[in-house]
C-alpha cells in the first residue's frame, strides 16, 4: 500500500533539538556523525490516523532493532555523542495514534495497556514505550496513589504511636481540639474519665433474704426509736468573714463572668455546672491562702462544688501555694490537688490585686 510508512534514516537534524546535539566549539572533519529517524509522510499521515495507521506505525516501530526513537550527534571525533529525541520520536510522543477502548486515539502519555485493542503486541521491556511517554500519565497517576497511601499508613503509623486507635479518631481529636488552650483539653480529658469511670463503676446491691419478716422487724425497730430533741445554744459568727465573703463573692462574679454572662470556675476554666432558682451560677468563694490576720476579699477564688472540695481538703500544695503565686508569670498556675496536676487561672486584674494585697501584708 501507498501509505504504509517507511522507517528511514536521515541527515537532518531536528531544528528544535539540533543545539541540544552540540554544544561548543570544534572542527568539523569527516568524523562528524548525524543521524536521526523519520517515517515519510507522517506528520501528514498523522493529521488523519486510524486504526489500520496505527497498527501499521506500531508494527514498524516495534519489528527493528535499531534505537530509532533516539538522534546522535557529534561534530568530530574528539566531541562526545550527543543525543535527543529522534524527529519521529517527537511526532509519535506528540499525536494522537495510540488506540484505546471504544475507538478513540490518544497521545501516548494518555493511553494505557490495559485498554489497547486486539492486534498490538506489547512488551513492556521495549525502551522506546519510555521514550515517547507511553502510559506515563497512568503511572503517575498509580504513584500518585502509592505515594497516598504510604502517606495514609504513615499517618495511622504516628497516630497510634500517640496513643490514638486509628487515623480516624486522631482526625476527630484534631478537629474538637485544634481551638482549645491546653487547659480546657485537660479539663476536657478529666470530664471524658469521670463519666468512663461512672460507666464501668459496679454499684453495690443488697436483697433481703426474707422481706416480709424484714419489714416486720424494720417497723419494729422504728417504733422504738428516739424521739429529737432540740435546744437552743449560743454560737459566735464572725461578721468579718462574712462581709469578706460577700465581698468577694461580688468580686469573683464579676472577674469570672464572660461576655455570653457564663461564669467560670477557675480551676474547670468552663461554666459553673449548675444555676440556682433565681438564675444565677451556683460556686463556692474559698479562700486562696489561709493564715492571714485580715480577711481580704481578693484573697478567694471562684470554684464549683467539687474543686472546691479538692482544695480545701485534698490540697498537697496548701503549704507553698503563696509562694507559687507570687513566683508565677503567667495567668496559670499549678499545683496538686488530689495527688494530680491541677491549674488555676486567675484574671489579669484578680491576680494583679491578689500579689498586690498578699505582698503587702505577707509578714502579718
Amino acid at each position: 500500500k501507498s501509505n504504509v510508512p517507511i522507517l528511514t534514516t536521515t541527515c537532518r537534524i531536528n531544528p528544535k533539538s539540533k543545539l541540544l546535539y552540540y554544544a561548543g566549539h570544534g572542527r568539523r572533519t569527516g568524523y562528524e556523525q548525524d543521524r536521526d529517524y523519520a517515517i515519510a509522510q507522517l506528520v501528514r499521515l498523522m493529521k488523519s490516523p486510524n486504526l489500520d495507521l496505527s497498527k501499521t506505525i506500531w508494527k514498524s516501530i516495534s519489528n527493528v532493532d535499531e534505537k530509532w526513537w533516539e538522534a546522535r550527534y557529534r561534530r568530530n571525533y574528539s566531541d562526545p555523542y550527543k543525543t535527543n529525541l529522534s524527529q519521529l520520536g517527537y511526532v509519535l510522543k506528540a499525536a494522537k495514534w495510540i488506540p484505546q477502548e471504544g475507538g478513540l486515539l490518544v497521545i501516548p502519555a494518555e493511553a494505557s495497556v490495559e485498554k489497547l485493542p486486539g492486534g498490538f503486541k506489547f512488551d513492556k521491556e521495549w525502551p522506546w514505550l519510555q521514550a515517547i511517554q507511553f502510559g506515563r500519565n497512568d503511572k503517575v497517576r498509580l504513584r500518585n496513589i502509592e505515594e497516598e497511601k504510604q502517606k495514609e499508613q504513615e499517618y495511622e503509623t504516628n497516630a497510634k504511636k500517640l496513643g490514638f486507635r486509628d487515623k480516624e479518631q486522631a482526625e476527630a481529636a484534631k478537629e474538637l481540639t485544634q481551638h482549645m488552650t491546653a487547659a480546657e483539653i485537660r479539663a476536657l480529658t478529666e470530664e471524658r474519665k469521670r463519666k468512663r469511670q461512672t460507666l464501668d463503676f459496679e454499684l453495690p446491691d443488697s436483697e433481703p433474704k426474707n422481706p416480709e419478716r424484714r419489714a416486720e422487724k424494720v417497723a419494729e425497730r422504728a417504733t422504738d426509736s428516739d424521739l429529737k430533741e432540740t435546744e437552743i445554744r449560743s454560737r459566735s459568727i464572725s461578721v468579718s468573714d462574712d462581709r469578706a465573703k460577700q465581698e468577694a463573692r461580688q468580686y469573683l462574679q464579676q472577674q469570672y463572668t464572660n461576655s455570653d454572662g457564663e461564669m467560670a470556675c477557675q480551676i474547670c476554666q468552663s461554666p459553673m455546672p449548675f444555676k440556682l432558682d433565681n438564675g444565677e451560677y451556683y460556686f463556692e468563694a474559698v479562700e486562696f491562702v489561709k493564715g492571714f490576720k485580715r480577711y481580704f476579699f481578693q484573697n478567694y477564688i471562684a470554684l464549683c462544688p467539687n474543686h472546691a472540695a479538692m482544695y480545701q481538703h485534698a490540697n498537697g500544695s496548701k503549704e507553698i501555694v503563696l509562694d507559687l503565686l507570687l513566683d508565677m508569670d503567667e495567668q496559670i498556675l499549678s499545683l496538686t490537688l488530689a495527688n494530680k496536676e491541677t491549674q488555676i487561672y486567675f484574671t489579669k486584674t484578680h491576680l494583679h490585686d491578689l500579689r498586690s494585697v498578699l505582698k503587702s501584708h505577707k509578714n502579718d
